[in-house]
This record gives C-alpha cells, sequence and structure tokens, in this order.
C-alpha cells in the first residue's frame, strides 16, 4: 500500500524556521453527561515516522477506519488493551511532546461565576485554553515558533474554541499568543492520524483522572502507565495538568484577587 502523507505542509518559504509545528488535539467526555472532560493531543515538526508506524497498526491490526474509542473502551481488557498499547508505544517512538488536561466538571460547575462566565460554563473550554497555553510556552522556547492546530471536527464546539483561539491571539498582555498560534483547522479523524492519537490519549488521561478525582479505576487507566514509560527508544515528553476541586479553588481565588487589584 502507498504511503500518503495527511499531515499539512508548512507554508512557503517557511523552512528556514527551527520548527514548524503541526498539532492535533481531540476531547474526550461531554460535561452534561460526564464527571471528568480531558482535551489532548501531540505537536511535532515531523510527522512523518509516525505516519508510517500508525498505517502499519491500522493494516495489521484491519482498522481501515482507523482507531476511535468511546465509552465501552474504557473497560477494555485482554487483546484490545494490547492492541491499544501498541498504538502508545508508536506515538512514543515518534511523536516529539504531548499535551492533555483535565477537568472535574462537578468542580468547575460549583466554581466562581468569573470563573464559569469566562470559560462559556464548559470545562472543556478551560482545558482548551490551558493546553494552548502549554503549547505557546513549549513551542516558545525555540527561536521564531509557529504552530498549526488540528481540532477533531466537534460541530458543537468548534466555533466557541475558533472564538477562544482567536481571543487568545488578540490578547495584547500575552503577544506570544499571536507570534506562535498561527492557524486552527478542523478535520475528520479518519482523515488525520494525529487525531485517532489524540483521541486515544485523551480517553486514557480522562480514565487516569476518575481514579485521581473519584476513585474510579477502569482498565483503560493501565495505558496511563504506557504512556509515560521511559525508553531510549521513546522520544515523547509531556505537559500534563488535572483540574481537581483544590485547583480550581485556586484559579478562583486568583482571578477574584485579580478582579479586585483592577478596580482599586
Amino acid at each position: 500500500m502507498q504511503h500518503i502523507c495527511r499531515t499539512p505542509i508548512p507554508p512557503p518559504g517557511r523552512f528556514d524556521l527551527m520548527a514548524f509545528f503541526n498539532g492535533f488535539f481531540d476531547e474526550s467526555g461531554k460535561h452534561q453527561a460526564q464527571r471528568v472532560v480531558s482535551f489532548s493531543g501531540f505537536v511535532d515538526s515531523q510527522w512523518g515516522p509516525f505516519e508510517i508506524e500508525w498505517e502499519y497498526l491500522l493494516r495489521k491490526h484491519k482498522k481501515p477506519n482507523g482507531i476511535h474509542l468511546s465509552k465501552e473502551d474504557l473497560k477494555a481488557r485482554g487483546s484490545v488493551l494490547k492492541v491499544y498499547a501498541e498504538f502508545v508505544r508508536a506515538i512514543k517512538k515518534t511523536v516529539e511532546h504531548g499535551f492533555s488536561i483535565a477537568v472535574d466538571v462537578g468542580s468547575f460547575g460549583q466554581s466562581h461565576k468569573i470563573i464559569r462566565s469566562h470559560y462559556r460554563d464548559d470545562p472543556h473550554y478551560l482545558a482548551f485554553y490551558t493546553v494552548m497555553r502549554d503549547v505557546v510556552k513549549y513551542a516558545g522556547e525555540g527561536s521564531d515558533p509557529a504552530v498549526s492546530i488540528i481540532c477533531d471536527d466537534e460541530p458543537s464546539k468548534a466555533c466557541e474554541c475558533y472564538k477562544m483561539f482567536d481571543v487568545m491571539r488578540q490578547n495584547s498582555k500575552q503577544p506570544e499568543n499571536r507570534a506562535t498560534l498561527k492557524s486552527i483547522t478542523f478535520g475528520d479523524s479518519k482523515f488525520y492520524y494525529g487525531l485517532q492519537a489524540a483521541d486515544l490519549f485523551a480517553w486514557v488521561c480522562r480514565a487516569e483522572s476518575l481514579h485521581r478525582f473519584f476513585g474510579e479505576s477502569y482498565s483503560l487507566r493501565e495505558l496511563f502507565s504506557e504512556f509515560n514509560m521511559d525508553s531510549p527508544n521513546y522520544k515523547t515528553e509531556f505537559t500534563a495538568g488535572f483540574w481537581s476541586a483544590s485547583q480550581l479553588k485556586e484559579l478562583e481565588e486568583k482571578c477574584i484577587e485579580h478582579t479586585k487589584s483592577k478596580k482599586r
């Protein structure tokens, strides 16, 4: 089978950059129905090796439509987990950096209105914003950073994510956002293998956060250890966080104090 690269090509004349990153991101969980939401994904400047590994595994395991997890996969065991572990190892061998944020939905809902209104009364946008800021900080360690973001095409979220992305770029107090975040698009995970990897990571991180926040132990969280396993053959590093009740309280207090200081 001929390999077709599905990764966007950097704009003409940009090859002098230290790195033009493409990032693939996906969410897991809806705040109306689940106790935790997560937003996760990966960035790299060279997705070719990952594409080749991923396509091989899809052929090997006869998954022509790619992989896309569902709530049933939280309880995956045995051979299913072993297959997913192969995909995790493919990510770890070929992708530069992973990002993930999980949010306790109930605690977000009980937070001060200053938090809820800023993030559109949906913890998904808190996770999205936090991950985007982490991406900016990571890419900004190099010279002339540039990142193109590709998110899974979720109609109920896409427009609001674009609005938040634009607000971030227009924020004069954070000029690094505009300098780094160059574009955001939304795509079909069947076509973009990076979105399939983001989907797998988002579900694993949500399973792990359900354990951390509420003591729920789903077998899928076994892959969290796989993501964190060290090996000379692995290149992926991670920036991840969990917005628990206590962390949301700290954020709330900082926001309230900031608002009060502006009125003085």
